[in-house]
């Protein structure tokens, strides 16, 4: 996986901790989201009549990123409001991609 070997990539030889893994994952999102926004301003006029295909895409792509995110989240203390930028990030962009 693309995506995976990302946060791989930054981290080899080296132990993660929680806050970096989080760290990476709202990096990744960030790319992600560029990603996803960039398909939609680039192809989105050649692509109008296949804008299911276009939602199916980004549904796999969000899917594969969201491997990356669960477990970056699944090491995070439960008492921890670390994750609360990843979540702000994330709902920003589905609230305006929504519209």
């Amino acid at each position: 996986m693309l995506i995976f070997n990302f946060c791989a990539s930054e981290n080899v030889g080296r132990l993660v901790t929680p806050a970096k893994k989080l760290e990476d994952t709202i990096r990744l999102s960030e790319l992600v989201i560029e990603v996803l926004q960039q398909n939609e301003e680039h192809h989105a006029e050649a692509f109008a009549w296949w804008s299911d295909l276009m939602m199916e895409h980004a549904e796999t792509f969000l899917c594969f990123y969201s491997a990356d995110m669960d477990a970056a989240l699944e090491i995070q203390p439960p008492d921890s409001w670390d994750s609360f930028p990843l979540f702000q990030l994330l709902n920003d962009f589905l609230r305006v991609d929504c519209e």
